[in-house]
């Protein structure tokens, strides 16, 4: 049994919701806690907790970050929409309160005798305070499975995209520092290989039909995040409207799960990595003396398509 802790972004982009929720659904796997990073991370994991309501798992403890990088800069995304479909006006205006994400960090990585692995699927924020503040509980985890940053331009059908078009890493450069330069066991899933897979729109569609309030919520989500997907790569990324008019929703987060619950889908290599920052970007570079970690270089698409709509139920 693989126990593990998710620190994320849930509710702008719809692949945190769906990493949420498979990992909760996958054998071999107790999903021990969700903490939330990013703009109003109260409400996103109050999104989390909700997703999780209907699903037959053990306890699972919830945590927020404090909205700001480690530099106490507030997280600029936000659509406007998070919270839609699951929660009513009052519970996304009043999401109430949850205990830090450093303090379930802390509870469960200096206070269990079993092992944890944390995925990182937003920024890395929580994380970094974590290494900061209690490196030796940090150091307690198992490993951390890390989705974020480029070592190349990512592509989107015959489009290469700006390095940009990742944002995790980039949400918190200095979470990012601290994190990469720490002695935690790293497995980096960069964003070249996740954007080699998305749902289309009829394929996204068929969420709808997940059971219970999983099955609304996504079905609203998708609604508002198609609109708000549309106008982030036109105006940030230089994608035309009608080259995104097939794409349902990108798989991000769900590609870092897969690399850590199914890894026989992915070749990993060994690879000594460095930060290059720019005012522009956050790239990540190959050098001979960088901090080694493994890296996801290439996955068998098919094979983890069939993993995805199986766990879902939806084959």
């Amino acid at each position: 049994m693989t126990r593990i802790l998710i620190d994320s972004d849930v509710g702008t982009n719809p692949d945190d919701a769906l990493a949420i929720y498979l990992a909760a659904r996958s054998p071999g796997i107790e999903l021990v806690g969700v903490a939330a990073a990013g703009q109003r991370p109260e409400l996103r994991v109050r999104i989390a907790s909700e997703l999780l309501s209907e699903c037959k798992t053990g306890q699972i403890l919830f945590a927020a970050g404090d909205g700001q990088s480690i530099r106490g800069i507030p997280f600029s995304r936000w659509g406007g929409y998070e919270g839609v479909g699951i929660l009513d006006e009052a519970a996304r205006n009043d999401p109430g309160c949850f205990p830090p994400a450093e303090r379930l960090f802390q509870n469960w990585l200096g206070g269990q005798a079993l092992p944890v692995t944390i995925l990182c699927i937003g920024p890395l924020t929580n994380l970094a305070r974590l290494i900061s503040s209690n490196p030796e509980a940090a150091n307690q985890a198992e490993r951390v499975v890390i989705m974020g940053g480029c070592f190349e331009r990512p592509k989107l059908g015959t489009r290469y995209l700006p390095l940009h078009s990742e944002g995790n890493l980039s949400a918190d450069r200095e979470a990012a520092w601290v994190v990469f330069e720490s002695n935690l066991p790293i497995t980096l899933v960069p964003a070249e290989l996740t954007y080699q897979v998305s749902l289309s729109r009829a394929e996204a569609q068929k969420l709808a039909s997940l059971p219970g309030r999983a099955g609304k919520y996504l079905a609203a989500h998708l609604q508002h995040y198609r609109k708000y997907m549309v106008e982030c790569f036109g105006k940030e990324r230089g994608v035309p409207a009608e080259e995104l008019q097939s794409v349902g929703c990108f798989l991000h987060d769900v590609v870092a799960l897969a690399a850590l619950v199914r890894p026989a889908l992915f070749q990993f290599d060994t690879v000594r990595t460095q930060i290059e920052e720019t005012q522009e970007h956050i790239r990540l570079r190959e050098v001979e003396e960088g901090r080694p970690m493994k890296v996801a270089r290439e996955m068998d698409q098919e094979k983890f398509m069939s993993w995805f709509w199986k766990t879902l139920e939806l084959a």
